[in-house]
């Protein structure tokens, strides 16, 4: 085992003896030369040969024998045995007519996370989602999944009295009407139901407007400037799409308020900070 979480408890701490077997719900993943399964029940994550690999990845029923069947020549009897018989120790294999476990209880949800922008108007090299992509097409979520989210959570929070929406990406200002509609629709929909809703949001800081801030503080909503950590090895700036570095990252000191980068049109926009760190700066709402 190379890590391990809290998860919920193993049904049995001693191997049952059954003639035929099936994995429990497992995801198989292999990295670096290592073979790893993550068991989806127990939170826990273990290593494995590459004969308990190959054995898991058998179809059920599995019994012993057909398994080294199987499994020959790649690996020799012996092997497949002592794979079985750890897999069974760790309860990766169950019996075949073990009852499947009940769905795992659920609470109200509370907390909303919308990738309203899979995209980004900048190109920072340290960007561990791929520059706001993700790895995948560059894109902007439609209002009308986004107001299906905000419904979702209204109905699953329960009587919880309190919810909460954060904005992420990419640069979720890059989908500036959608954020603006999630704020109103959650707002109306708190009065609604009397409760409190609570929103936050990181941005790069170069789509934001007088406008813009205007509404986002008429709604309380804190919004956070990311921006690269100082290390000496790295640039002290961002580069925008097309390879240009507009904004400087300043160590030293700050006032009450400072200019944002440039927005798009060259505008500055001056705002009140809260508190300054070295990677971020976060503005009062």
């Amino acid at each position: 085992m190379v890590a391990a979480t809290p998860g919920v408890a193993a049904q049995s701490a001693t191997p049952q003896l059954a003639s035929s077997w099936r994995t429990v719900e497992v995801h198989l993943v292999r990295r670096g030369g290592l073979h790893l399964a993550l068991a989806v029940r127990t939170s826990r994550l273990h290593t494995l040969s590459a004969a308990e690999a190959a054995l898991l990845r058998l179809s059920p029923p599995i019994t012993l024998s057909a398994a080294q069947a199987r499994l020959t020549p790649r690996f020799d009897p012996a092997s497949v045995a002592a794979a079985h018989a750890r897999l069974v120790e760790r309860e990766l294999l169950v019996p075949l007519d073990r009852a499947e476990p009940g769905p795992l209880p659920r609470g109200p949800l509370t907390r909303l996370e919308l990738g309203v922008a899979e995209d980004c108007n900048l190109r920072c090299p340290y960007c561990f989602v791929s520059q706001g992509s993700f790895g995948g097409p560059r894109r902007l979520m439609p209002g009308a999944i986004a107001e299906r989210a905000v419904e979702l959570l209204f109905v699953e929070s329960g009587s919880a009295p309190e919810v909460h929406v954060g904005f992420y990406g990419g640069e979720p200002m890059l989908n500036t009407p959608v954020v603006r509609q999630v704020i109103e629709d959650a707002t109306s929909r708190a009065e609604r139901a009397g409760k409190q809703v609570h929103f936050d949001l990181i941005t790069n800081g170069t789509r934001l407007t007088a406008d813009v801030v205007d509404f986002l503080r008429a709604h309380r909503v804190p919004f956070s400037f990311r921006s690269m950590a100082r290390r000496p090895s790295t640039t002290p700036f961002d580069p925008m799409r097309g390879g240009r570095a507009p904004i400087a990252k300043r160590p030293g000191r700050w006032p009450g308020s400072a200019t944002t980068p440039p927005c798009r049109g060259g505008r500055r926009l001056r705002v009140p900070i809260r508190r300054w760190t070295t990677s971020s700066i976060t503005c009062s709402g």
